[in-house]
């Protein structure tokens, strides 16, 4: 499979888009429930996009779900497209539908007026972070989070 197409994601997606999330978020246990409050929550703000090959445009394959953030020291806007989750299936990594699910969120981002979009990986992803600069992205200074318990 090397042609791929996006589409919104749809209620009959939950099964797959469950699946990869858990594969994206392995220790994260509330997969289900994110994708069913998506549907009955939907709003302008977010979307989830999905990946589909054009010869079964039924099967998701990758999606990207994003929405809109304010105030990132990182943006120059105050309000931005942010990348909450960006996964693409093994099986038809490095073949285009990581580039085209980011055609579509910039095409998203730009219908809300979105002049930049942000995004983040940990820093020992190195595979992410290769998908981000090969779409485009630059990487930002990095900063070292703290916490402590009181």
């Amino acid at each position: 499979m090397s042609e791929f197409t996006t589409r919104p994601a749809a209620e009959s997606d939950i099964p797959n888009w469950c699946e990869m999330r858990a594969q994206l978020w392995p220790g994260y246990l509330h997969h289900e429930h994110d994708v069913q409050n998506y549907f009955q929550n939907l709003d302008d703000n977010r979307i989830a996009i999905m990946a589909v090959a054009t010869t079964a445009p039924d099967s998701a394959l990758g999606f990207i779900e994003l929405s809109l953030r304010q105030n990132i020291p990182a943006t120059k806007d105050d309000v931005y497209t942010y990348i909450e989750g960006w996964f693409v299936s093994e099986m038809i990594r490095h073949a285009g539908a990581g580039k085209a699910l980011i055609a579509a969120a910039e095409h998203w981002a730009r219908e809300h007026s979105c002049s930049e979009m942000a995004s983040e990986c940990e820093i020992k992803n190195q595979n992410s972070a290769s998908a981000h600069l090969a779409c485009g992205f630059s990487e930002e200074p990095r900063n070292i989070r703290f916490r402590k318990n009181l």
